[in-house]
């Protein structure tokens, strides 16, 4: 539940959404009055922006910051402010609603952005294309997308078998390493390869 000193923090966040101090005071408030997950998390965001571009480290923190929303997001938006009767988080204009059309807001944030050339879509289609690359399923990445038709998400099949391609690559790596002298985990040596027999003196020992 939030008192009046954390809205008065989330209020100040809200005027300076460009300075990372607000945030940071926020955050020492949080652990301060045990909410240290809450506090990671907006520690790590910040450091996250201050990362260069590309930079690994950057992916790093963004996994931890991922991996801490996973396990307590549900809660943190449970405590966003709402209208009076009024449950959903982005609100439209119609008393109850949800907001269904986001091109005037986009268009906004695009030009804020500097992302004239980035349409909505293509934000759904990089988000199932991350997902297909994880190794998630068809059918998982098309109810995250609201498919109706699996045609509809097989678009992303290729990029799905790319985690299998990866794993069987290792699977032959380590066979590999066992044939050239045990180099792979549980090393007990090189293999002894055996050459095959030509099929028709196979036939003979059937």
């Amino acid at each position: 539940m939030m008192t009046s000193e954390a809205d008065a923090l989330w209020a100040a966040v809200l005027e300076a959404p460009d300075d990372d101090a607000p945030r940071l005071v926020y955050a020492d408030w949080l652990e301060e009055h045990g909410r240290p997950e809450r506090a990671a998390f907006i520690r790590l965001q910040v450091e996250r922006a201050r990362a260069p571009k590309y930079d690994p480290v950057g992916e790093v923190l963004a996994r931890r910051a991922d991996r801490l929303f996973d396990l307590y997001g549900a809660d943190w938006v449970a405590e966003l402010p709402r209208l009076d009767g009024n449950p959903h988080v982005i609100v439209g204009q119609k008393a109850g609603a949800a907001m269904v059309n986001l091109e005037k807001p986009w268009r906004a944030i695009r030009a804020v952005g500097s992302l004239e050339d980035v349409r909505l879509h293509d934000l759904r289609h990089a988000f199932a294309s991350v997902a297909a690359s994880s190794g998630m399923g068809l059918p998982i990445i098309g109810k995250m997308l609201g498919h109706t038709q699996a045609a509809t998400t097989h678009r992303y099949a290729h990029l799905a078998s790319d985690p299998v391609k990866a794993a069987a690559a290792a699977v032959a790596g380590k066979i590999a390493a066992a044939m050239d002298g045990g180099s792979g985990e549980g090393d007990r040596g090189g293999a002894t390869v055996l050459p095959l027999e030509p099929a028709h003196r196979m036939k003979r020992w059937g």
